[in-house]
């Protein structure tokens, strides 16, 4: 069986993934050079040389203000009914694509993102907004947190590749520890209704 690889100009690139402190260069050939870059976007997911997810949470988030932009300007803040639905439908799908494979770490990725629903929450709340926690102004328009919402959808991935219902293999992501412990644990069951509450709405 052969394998032929057709190199089309203009769409093949490299990337080296190394530390940061690694300044050595090196020339990738198929065919000619390729040219090197220092991140891709693949299905959607923007992949940096470091393997940090910065550059590709500012890019969404960077987006996310755009269309949020956009909706401020053409429907205005008054219909209290098309802006959340229009917000829910074109924004936040923005802030959580693929999202259990990018899930920030960093607290500046993690407010970056809930920023954008925070300025959103300011558009539509009730007066005085201004002197209302974000918190409260979430659970008035029955909106979770965005950080809320990330742990539910790792957490339904996560439960996907458990159980088989995922293309991953179970085996090479997770080790199961065969210690026991005293500690007691919630059961699975009351986290799982936890999280129903949360987004039945």
């Amino acid at each position: 069986m052969t394998l032929e690889i057709i190199e089309t100009e203009g769409k093949c690139e490299a990337m080296r993934i190394t530390h940061s402190c690694d300044n050595s260069s090196t020339d990738y050939t198929l065919g000619k050079t390729l040219k090197v870059v220092k991140s891709f976007k693949d299905l959607g997911v923007e992949i940096s040389k470091d393997l940090s997810w910065s550059q590709h949470i500012s890019t969404v988030v960077n987006k996310a203000n755009q269309v949020l932009g956009l909706i401020r300007r053409t429907v205005g803040t008054a219909n209290t009914s098309a802006f959340p639905f229009l917000y829910n439908s074109l924004v936040r799908p923005l802030l959580e694509y693929a999202v259990p494979v990018w899930n920030p770490y960093l607290v500046k990725d993690i407010h970056a993102i809930e920023n954008v629903q925070r300025r959103a929450s300011l558009c539509i709340a009730v007066k005085k907004r201004g002197d209302m926690p974000y918190e409260e102004r979430c659970n008035i328009l029955n909106w979770p947190l965005l950080s809320t919402r990330r742990t539910y959808f790792s957490l339904v991935e996560c439960y996907k590749i458990v159980f088989g219902l995922s293309h991953l293999d179970f085996q090479e992501l997770f080790e199961l520890n065969s210690k026991n412990y005293k500690k007691k644990y919630i059961p699975c069951e009351l986290i799982t209704q936890t999280f129903f509450k949360i987004f039945k709405n």
